[in-house]
């Protein structure tokens, strides 16, 4: 086997480990937070975009403003910097797990789970693709051993 194919296996096997580690690290800490948090329903009460120019690009943000209400304290507000603006609009519904002692500490379930499970299936991809790349060149040195 080639040192350039030796190296590329570890690389997509050591990225690939280390995404599989991620989603597995994600989905513990959110199955963990689901046992501790207390869920709700939130409604998307502001969605607001603001282009800004920087580093020669010009960058759209844009903030998502979620009212949820709270056994405790009532009614409360979250801002989330959300990166795909086109998934939520007002008036949506989205699903929250708050701290029942720090409200304003909260997870959003279904999007970290796509997250996590993003993170899950390219760290799979990678780790079959390092797999598959070891076996071709483990076979190609067979042959060319017995030839």
């Amino acid at each position: 086997m080639k040192a350039p194919y030796r190296f590329w296996i570890a690389v997509f096997w050591v990225v690939g480990i280390c995404l599989l580690a991620g989603g597995i690290y994600g989905f513990c800490s959110l199955a963990d937070a689901a046992d501790d948090y207390l869920s709700t329903t939130g409604v998307v009460d502001k969605v607001h975009f603001e282009r800004s120019y920087k580093h020669r690009k010009i960058r759209t943000s844009c903030d998502v403003d979620v009212c949820y209400e709270t056994t405790l304290y009532g009614k409360m507000h979250v801002t989330l910097d959300f990166y795909v603006p086109f998934l939520l609009e007002e008036g949506d519904s989205v699903d929250i797990l708050y701290n029942p002692r720090l409200p304003r500490h909260v997870r959003f379930p279904g999007w970290e789970s796509l997250l996590y499970g993003i993170l899950l299936t390219f760290g799979a991809l990678l780790v079959a693709v390092g797999w598959r790349m070891a076996q071709v060149q483990h076979q190609k040195t067979l042959n060319a051993k017995y030839d």
